[in-house]
């Protein structure tokens, strides 16, 4: 039997579908007048490999999720350090050994080069966001990797787990190339009405 194009779902938990899109897909386009802190902690501790763009409202209910999707997940720098710590470790010991002056300026280079890497993966945002003022989002679109979901339900706590909302499930090519054209032109668009 073949898979439905468009699946309808009334309900409260309409994260059984917008979650997967989210953790799942390499690209993860979101318009939602609302994202709340739950759903900015899942963004930023994704892969750091995705586009993971948002389209919502400049308005303070938004600054708890904002301002956790812009925060840095710590254990990637923190890894960081601990295999640039141990490979420092490791040359000192070499040169200790007596293996020359090569040793030092390899460490000294390969310090360098950890530092910008921990530099630029800690100033890397985990997805980018355009708040869009004096414009009134209220549409709810999430866009996938061959997916999306367009209803009621906000990306916040409630919107997803609580309330009970109507969404629908798009795998039709043609209805996903239409959305993503939407968001395009939101997104390329001005901030400000």
């Amino acid at each position: 039997m073949p898979e439905e194009e468009t699946v309808s779902y009334s309900g409260s938990e309409s994260y059984r579908y917008v979650d997967p899109l989210i953790q799942g897909s390499r690209r993860v386009w979101i318009i939602s007048p609302y994202i709340g802190k739950h759903y900015g902690e899942m963004l930023r501790n994704s892969r750091s490999d995705r586009d993971v763009r948002i389209i919502t409202m400049n308005v303070k209910e938004n600054a708890e999720g904002v301002l956790a999707l812009s925060k840095r997940n710590p254990g990637r720098s923190h890894s960081l350090f601990g295999v640039s710590l141990v490979m420092v470790l490791l040359v000192v010991l070499s040169y200790i050994y007596g293996l020359g002056l090569y040793v030092l300026a390899f460490t000294i280079l390969f310090v360098i080069f950890i530092y910008q890497a921990i530099k630029a993966e800690a100033a890397k945002p985990a997805g980018r966001v355009k708040l869009m003022e004096g414009k009134l989002i209220h549409e709810k679109v999430y866009i996938g990797d061959g997916v999306a979901v367009v209803g009621s339900a906000n990306l916040t706590y409630s919107g997803m787990h609580k309330n009970i909302e109507h969404i629908e499930v798009i795998k039709e090519g043609d209805r996903i190339a239409e959305l993503e054209k939407h968001f395009r032109q939101l997104w390329n668009g001005p901030a400000k009405a």
